[in-house]
């Protein structure tokens, strides 16, 4: 088998394979002129109940393709690169003449899919069942509120409504 992206078009990796799926398959198809409706930028904002906003930003035209988090605070800020495999830390001054503090921490290079997090999740799911433990660094319940979020968004997007997420879970399960 191929390498991604090819490898989902067809498992004939050959030239004509490729060539056959991307002509009769559905990957062929231009995304201007066909039913597609992904989205490709948008902007979130997201007000949580202890007052901290979130604003998250997506777009499909970047030549990195990456992520990237600005944790903003009041004594300082936290940012993360995943294509530099980094975390810089900067602690602000506490006066305008006094110089700010800063700290990069190298992660490394991540091992697996979604940039090391599936393998991570498997070593914790592995730990647990050794340990007989049910404390998980990622819980289900954790993945649903994100995957809530992330369904909320898109409502928002396709709805140009403000979403209240209680009140989507509320009528999630009385659906």
């Amino acid at each position: 088998m191929g390498s991604w992206p090819a490898a989902v078009l067809t498992q004939d990796q050959t030239e004509e394979g490729i060539n056959k799926a991307l002509a009769e398959g559905p990957y062929g198809r231009c995304v201007y002129r066909c039913d597609n409706d992904v989205c490709d930028n948008q902007v979130v904002l997201i007000e949580f109940k202890n007052d901290v906003t979130v604003s998250f930003n997506l777009s499909g035209f970047t030549n990195k393709i990456s992520r990237t988090i600005k944790v903003m605070c009041e004594n300082g800020e936290i940012r993360g690169d995943d294509s530099l495999n980094q975390i810089e830390v900067t602690k602000f001054a506490s006066n305008a003449t006094d110089a700010f503090e800063q700290r990069i921490i190298h992660t490394g290079q991540p091992q697996g899919g979604h940039g090391g997090g599936d393998v991570a999740l498997m070593d914790d799911f592995i730990s647990q069942m050794e340990a007989h433990s049910n404390n998980s660094r990622s819980s289900i319940t954790q993945s649903v509120e994100s995957h809530v979020m992330a369904y909320a968004a898109e409502q928002s997007r396709i709805t140009g409504e403000i979403i209240d997420v209680d009140a989507l879970k509320s009528r999630l399960r009385n659906s």
